[in-house]
């Protein structure tokens, strides 16, 4: 059972138990009872999985006051919305919770429950998952609850939420998160262009490429955008085309032009951030998994999530990266940043070396204007304040990054600025991002210790003590001799202690074990209607890039009819069709 915790089906964990007990003969049972026992995992739980991980829930925030979640019912007293954050969710959304991506993802549980997660980039760039809901219908209603139950776990309203242009979670976000920039996927709208717009499929057009540079523009502004795009569409014949039209209406919702001026409006420009939680998580989850096994299986996605984290920050204590350039300021930004960020900001700071250059200064005593040029050509103007010691750029990377760019760099090196000013350091991005979350009230951020999880840590434990024991000692037959009689021993010894245990109720304990959940005295909460419809839940049509795409990735085959290596083959060659009619 604990293989199908990792999606390994009951054949594959057979096999792979054979071989580490050494042969058929020591498994103890057939491929057969590896399947019964997946059977009677599912009927464990069936028809009480809702009740029981609601039990699980209530369980965790008794333990913890900062374990949060809440579910509501239908009339039926059937489970239609449920959100949760557990304590290290909520720290990390103190921390990093500036810029939101919200998208959901389907056919991760047997009742077609929409999978909603939360994400943001972390102080290494990497994706991370701060509260998750499941949802019975993709209205506006249940958008709008899910939305106001995360807004209100986490305390306050994020800076932006970037979601697609489903109406449903649109409308949500107008209604409950008011004060919170409401932001396009990019890559939605800007994919559907090479679809829905002919010139983009012609080889010799170079439209696409052309309309990209205007759209994925950090630098210009909206005047600047708007005269651009006009002349893109009226260089192609586009100015009649509805669709092209339409998303022009809506460009304050996508174009990074309007958005120059928002705090963090770099950090994520389309949903790629909840996309790829939900590839990561699809790698864990189940469309038939019920509710309990779904908990389980997203519980080690977000453990494996989490462990990264861990791995990325111990990287960043031991790694020191190679130095660009001989300026005293590298010394305080490798210091204060993480290796992935301050490798970012060490290329500034080489720009600013050996790129960059002031084309004009303009002093009225009490601030400095500075025409910068850089390596693309492009010029910025830096204003310095004698009178606040403040730097800002027209490029405006501070704003939308909450990183210096290479055109301020510049002028420190100028000036002989050997640490960045406090006012420029984001906490978000420095090592200590985490440990500078401030704890007070009721929702301090202490974990839980669940006796359920601290039985999994024990046997965890006792695996990894048990097989490092065989490795240090596998070349020593007498030594493995002696290590298997003792543990034989008390394998009886502890089997001749309790008699009175059936097979039943052993079996019944493996599964709470397992599951890390009971089953429930009573059910008053019932699982959702099995096969909820939702729109995302059948198979998506595809376009026709997209069938191009993977038509190309597949192997080719010789097609007996026409003789030739292609995608197809005799049943369905076009030149035997077209001779059969």
């Amino acid at each position: 059972m604990t293989c199908a915790k990792v999606n390994m089906g009951p054949l594959k964990s057979y096999r792979l138990y054979e071989e580490m007990v050494g042969g058929y003969s020591n498994v103890g049972c057939t491929s057969v009872e590896f399947k019964n026992s997946n059977r009677d995992l599912k009927a464990y739980a069936k028809g009480c999985d809702a009740q029981m991980i609601l039990n699980n829930l209530f369980k965790k925030r008794e333990l913890s006051n900062a374990f949060f979640f809440e579910y509501d019912t239908d009339e039926k007293d059937q489970l239609t919305r449920l959100f949760w954050a557990d304590p290290i969710s909520r720290r990390n959304y103190a921390a990093f919770g500036d810029v939101v991506s919200f998208d959901a993802t389907y056919s991760t549980n047997r009742y077609n429950l929409i999978f909603a997660p939360f994400t943001r980039l972390d102080n290494h760039r990497r994706i991370f998952t701060f509260g998750s809901g499941l949802l019975s219908k993709e209205d506006t209603d249940s958008y709008a609850w899910l939305i106001g139950k995360f807004n209100e776990c986490m305390g306050r309203q994020p800076l932006m939420i970037i979601t697609d242009q489903d109406p449903g979670s649109k409308n949500a976000i107008e209604r409950v998160l008011p004060s919170t920039r409401h932001r396009y996927c990019m890559w939605h709208i800007s994919k559907k262009i090479t679809e829905r717009v002919p010139e983009c499929k012609k080889a010799e057009s170079s439209f696409r490429k052309k309309i990209n540079e205007i759209i994925w523009s950090d630098v210009l502004e909206p005047v600047e955008f708007e005269k651009a795009w006009g002349d893109v569409i009226t260089e192609f014949g586009l100015n009649n085309h509805t669709w092209l039209g339409k998303i022009f209406e809506v460009r304050q919702n996508w174009i990074p032009s309007y958005f120059r001026d928002d705090p963090l409006s770099g950090l994520l420009r389309t949903t790629s951030a909840s996309e790829s939680v939900n590839s990561f998580v699809d790698k864990f989850l189940n469309p038939c998994s019920n509710l309990v096994e779904f908990f389980m299986q997203y519980d080690l996605a977000l453990e494996a999530q989490r462990h990264a984290h861990d791995e990325l920050n111990s990287e960043t204590k031991i790694s020191i990266p190679t130095m660009k350039t001989p300026l005293p300021i590298k010394r305080h930004v490798m210091g204060l940043y993480t290796k992935r960020i301050f490798l970012e900001v060490q290329d500034e700071i080489a720009a600013a070396c050996f790129t960059c250059r002031v084309l004009s200064i303009c002093d009225d005593g009490l601030s400095c204007v500075y025409k910068i040029g850089d390596a693309s050509n492009s010029t910025f103007d830096v204003v310095y304040d004698s009178t606040k010691d403040s730097y800002t750029c027209s490029c405006k990377k501070y704003v939308r990054m909450g990183l210096l760019c290479c055109h301020i760099f510049f002028l420190f090196k100028d000036k002989k600025v050997t640490a960045i000013p406090d006012k420029y350091i984001l906490s978000r991005w420095t090592k200590n991002a985490i440990r500078n979350v401030s704890l007070s009230g009721e929702n301090t951020f202490t974990e839980y210790d669940d006796p359920l999880d601290e039985h999994k840590s024990i046997l965890g434990q006792l695996y990894f003590e048990f097989y490092h024991c065989v490795g240090v000692v596998d070349d020593d037959t007498e030594t493995l001799r002696s290590i298997m009689l003792y543990l034989k021993d008390r394998r009886e010894a502890a089997s001749n202690k309790d008699t009175s245990c059936t097979s039943q109720s052993t079996k019944r304990r493996l599964f709470q074990n397992h599951l890390g959940a009971e089953d429930p005295d009573l059910v008053t909460i019932h699982p959702p209607p099995a096969l909820v419809h939702n729109k995302g839940s059948g198979r998506r049509i595809k376009s026709a890039a997209e069938i191009a795409i993977e038509n190309s990735k597949k192997t080719l085959r010789l097609c007996r009819k026409c003789n030739q290596r292609t995608t197809h083959d005799s049943q369905n060659c076009e030149k035997f069709v077209g001779g059969a009619n």
